[in-house]
């Protein structure tokens, strides 16, 4: 987590919170020597410090708070502004993409007695962030989201935590406010994937084990979690065309796309390729977990790339790893290169892991060929 603080008072605080979190500092070049001013006068923020965790990083020194959280804006999970609301919101305002992307913004006053979550709090996991600092500080975590003010379930945030993609985020907001009006909301999840039977919020859902009549309840808010692709056309699906934006598709994300490509393909050509590849096997680009090649292909920018434009990880693997895998259809090209008989299935296969299995086998196309692999369990 990135922290960013303004004043010596801030700097305590900020002292205090890497004792429990991994956090990286950053202050201003305006706070003369690193240390908070004693001469303000007792208080919690002036505890005496703790030792710092071993993992942390020395302090990175700025002269203009929207400069570096420009720079560092995406290279941290969350950011934490030791500083008024207002400087916090003007740094990050022309930043933000959207809630699916956006990472945990916080603001904590100098004094570290309240803890906002400002952005970001289901998926961006905001909320929970705030409540860790707050334990940390003793401060009063401040928390504005309906969904947790109500007690009712943030589906946004129980996805993420049950490993299941979010086929359109428009959606929650709907089943969202479903739930605020009082309406129960129809749900079709067999296998129970999101949680909720046996729990406390079971009494918001009205349980329907049929996908079809979930799918023809047109009118109705609805969750359905399915490893298919709900938009693909079919006899089964077409009906909920008409009502989209009051079905929530949750996806779990048991898909592995293993990769191989030509020295120098865009990142664009990658992206085409694999959602073609979804599109036709009928699989929802919300249920890939990650994107995975030999690692000789660590350098190509195009993998680095495709893999950014999905919001996934990206892994590799040594031939060694690769090798233990069988192939469909040996390459005489892979063979020659790297020593085995082929990339994108034993590296979708390894990606999944243990009793993982082919689903679409070698597709090449241009410059990319790919192949995907299941694996047992969604990631969370």
């Amino acid at each position: 987590m990135a922290v960013y603080v303004l004043t010596g008072q801030g700097l305590a605080v900020a002292r205090r919170l890497e004792s429990s979190l991994d956090t990286q500092l950053y202050l201003s070049q305006s706070v003369p020597g690193g240390e908070p001013d004693a001469s303000r006068g007792s208080d919690s923020a002036f505890l005496p410090d703790p030792p710092r965790a071993a993992s942390s990083l020395p302090p990175h020194r700025f002269s203009r708070l929207a400069d570096i959280t420009h720079e560092r804006f995406s290279e941290h999970a969350g950011h934490i502004f030791i500083t008024a609301t207002g400087i916090a919101v003007r740094a990050v305002a022309p930043l933000l993409r959207g809630k699916s992307v956006d990472p945990a913004v916080l603001v904590i006053d100098q004094r570290g007695r309240f803890v906002i979550s400002l952005l970001s709090g289901h998926l961006g996991g905001a909320n929970a962030l705030a409540m860790k600092a707050a334990a940390v500080l003793g401060a009063v975590p401040v928390i504005t989201t309906a969904t947790d003010v109500e007690c009712l379930p943030a589906l946004d945030s129980l996805a993420k935590a049950k490993g299941l993609g979010i086929a359109d985020m428009d959606a929650v907001r709907t089943i969202s406010a479903a739930l605020l009006a009082g309406q129960r909301v129809m749900l079709h999840d067999p296998e129970n994937r999101l949680g909720m039977q046996g729990s406390g919020w079971e009494v918001f859902f009205l349980r329907e084990p049929d996908m079809r009549l979930a799918l023809a309840a047109v009118s109705r808010p609805r969750v359905i979690v399915t490893e298919q692709a709900l938009c693909r056309p079919s006899a089964d699906t077409r009906k909920i065309a008409s009502g989209r934006s009051l079905c929530l598709a949750l996806h779990p994300r048991l898909l592995y796309v293993g990769v191989g490509c030509r020295r120098g393909t865009a990142g664009e050509e990658i992206v085409r390729r694999i959602l073609e590849a979804l599109a036709f096997s009928g699989l929802p680009p919300q249920a890939v977990a990650a994107l995975a090649s030999i690692d000789a292909k660590r350098a190509e920018g195009g993998l680095a790339d495709a893999a950014r434009s999905l919001g996934l990880d990206l892994c590799f693997f040594n031939r060694e790893e690769l090798a233990r895998y069988p192939v469909s259809a040996p390459s005489a090209k892979a063979l020659s290169r790297f020593g085995i008989q082929g990339v994108c299935e034993p590296a979708a296969l390894a990606a999944a892991g243990r009793g993982g299995r082919l689903l679409v086998p070698k597709k090449s196309g241009g410059r990319v060929s790919l192949a995907i692999a299941r694996a047992p369990d969604p990631l969370p």
